[in-house]
């Protein structure tokens, strides 16, 4: 069990209660996975609950990432070739892999994501490409309009977008061991708060607005990405294009629930999959034109379109065009929605959660979701039949991030997790802490690949933190000689080198304690009295083949 030390001397006591009523300082840690040779992120996977309290998922914060202001949220919809939603898909963009997974309506989400030539993958559950194609994104001052999207000679898509396109939604449909993105299908987001959809462009300063994809943007700037149903991960983009999910929030007086529900002043709900309710019960869609809910009305952006009543025709299932294979890509059977096996990753057979993972250039990522009735049928998943891109030899291992929690057990860790340290498992309560507090955390990595992974965890304060004069050591728990300890401040840098042969894993311990003594009382002093909240920055680089 994890135990919170606290100081027993009767000098350390007499010292506690002199700060026992201090404001309350919160200490968090935020995870960021930075990987070479295996790098990517797995998102959008929902864990268990966590334990070791108020933990705030965030997306896609690392330093290495380019500004928030050059590059765009990439989110949208996939579907195959008879409408139904490719839900449980596994998917990546390269070139700097990131992964994420589709909801129950084939939603995703790859945010931070720049200019540059990628390539978009949809995932088998063994890891291997069932669908790939090439995208370039290019931002362009002078273009005429916003967003265009073309096919390239020989394959492939090339995206240009103006310079002030925030978020861009796109649609794609499975097919021929390729995919394809529809240019009648785009919506999009200025930083001015214009929503483009097919039919029309509104302005968050009108009210809300849903867009034909069920997202929902906001006054303030926030942006909800509440997936089909409750179950699904709930992504809310923050005015600084920060990411969240699955958070309770206010934005202004409209109030969003964890699983996406957003309530208007009025009593009006914007549920998931985009249903939306008014007070006295009507039921409406936003269509394919998406719709602006201000002042108590719902009106369809660009004045027309039809929006469809929930309650007798359920959701809104979108007719895809067909569209023709490009030049040099295969005849060949639309992809299945073949369910994978029935067990994820080690340790959780039973439940269905899922470790975080840096997962190599495939991914596994866990259960998938069945085929519905009357879906595509064609080639098998692991047959011969193409639907490469990624070599079948390709170490489809991941390293696994995991925290603890206060029965022992762990959890997973998602990319940029924030981890309350001062959580006191006894008493369900983060207390408050002053010179003579201290603590540990303990945190577990797996290498499920079949390699040796050489791992380097840096420990440092976020930039932005409040001044604390704490002590730190960082070790290996079977390895304790191995271990480092010293002090943050100043910008200094805790690093701890390790490695984890193929197939093991090892448990990490953080100690922390504000010293008794640390040289500097004024400090000390002043710390204590401000409250706030100090950030640690824990960053996990792996490399493969050592």
């Amino acid at each position: 069990m994890i135990k919170q030390h606290n100081c027993t001397s009767r000098k350390e006591k007499q010292e506690a209660d002199r700060y026992s009523g201090l404001p309350l300082i919160l200490l968090l840690m935020l995870l960021t996975l930075v990987t070479s040779g295996i790098a990517g992120f797995i998102l959008g996977n929902r864990s268990g609950t966590p334990s070791l309290g108020q933990i705030i998922d965030t997306i896609l914060l690392s330093p290495d990432l380019p500004p928030a202001e050059e590059t765009i949220h990439l989110t949208g919809r996939v579907f195959y070739t008879d409408g139904m939603p490719a839900a449980s898909r596994s998917m990546e963009l390269h070139s700097n892999p990131l992964s994420t997974v589709t909801n129950s309506d084939g939603g995703f989400l790859f945010s931070g994501v720049p200019e540059g030539e990628h390539t978009i993958y949809v995932m088998n559950s063994d890891g291997t490409a069932a669908a790939h194609k090439e995208i370039e994104i290019v931002r362009d001052g002078s273009t005429k309009t916003a967003v265009s999207v073309d096919m390239k000679t020989g394959g492939g898509y090339l995206i240009e977008l103006s310079i002030d396109v925030r978020i861009l939604e796109i649609e794609i449909e499975l097919d021929n061991h390729t995919l394809f993105i529809d240019p009648e299908r785009i919506s999009y987001a200025n930083r001015d708060g214009m929503v483009t959809t097919p039919a029309g462009t509104a302005s968050i300063r009108d009210g809300v607005v849903v867009t034909p994809g069920g997202n929902v943007y906001l006054p303030d700037g926030k942006v909800v990405l509440p997936g089909g149903e409750e179950n699904d991960t709930t992504y809310i983009i923050l005015a600084d294009d920060t990411v969240r999910t699955d958070q309770q929030l206010s934005a202004g007086d409209i109030e969003v629930s964890a699983d996406g529900t957003v309530t208007l002043p009025d009593g009006t709900q914007i549920r998931p999959g985009g249903v939306i309710i008014s007070p006295d019960g009507e039921t409406e869609m936003p269509g394919q034109s998406g719709v602006v809910i201000g002042n108590g009305t719902v009106t369809p952006i660009g004045g027309s379109g039809e929006r469809s009543d929930a309650a007798s025709n359920g959701s809104d299932v979108i007719t895809q065009p067909v569209i023709p294979p490009a030049a040099g890509e295969p005849d060949a059977p639309t992809i299945p929605n073949t369910p994978a096996d029935a067990a994820g990753p080690e340790g959780n057979e039973a439940d269905g959660k899922e470790s975080a993972a840096v997962p190599g250039a495939s991914a596994n990522p866990g259960s998938f979701g069945e085929s519905a009735e009357g879906g595509n049928s064609g080639g098998q998943e692991n047959s011969d039949d193409g639907g490469g891109g990624i070599p079948d030899n390709t170490d489809k291992g991941s390293l696994y991030v995991e925290g603890a929690q206060k029965d022992g057990s762990y959890v997973s860790w998602e990319q940029n997790s924030i981890i309350d340290l001062f959580y006191n498992p006894q008493t369900g309560r983060s207390g408050r802490i002053a010179p003579g507090s201290s603590g540990f955390y303990l945190f577990r990595l797996k290498n499920t690949r079949e390699e040796k992974l050489t791992v380097t965890l840096y420990l440092k304060e976020n930039a932005a933190s409040s001044y604390l004069p704490l002590q730190f050591t960082l070790k290996r728990r079977d390895q304790g000689g191995n271990a480092k300890s010293g002090s943050l401040t100043e910008g200094k840098i805790l690093t701890l080198n390790t490695a984890l042969e193929k197939g093991e894993e090892a448990v990490y311990q953080l100690d922390w304690v504000w010293p008794f003594e640390s040289g500097n009382d004024a400090a000390d002093t002043a710390a204590g009295k401000q409250g706030g909240t100090y950030t640690l920055d824990l960053r996990i680089h792996a490399e493969g083949g050592g």
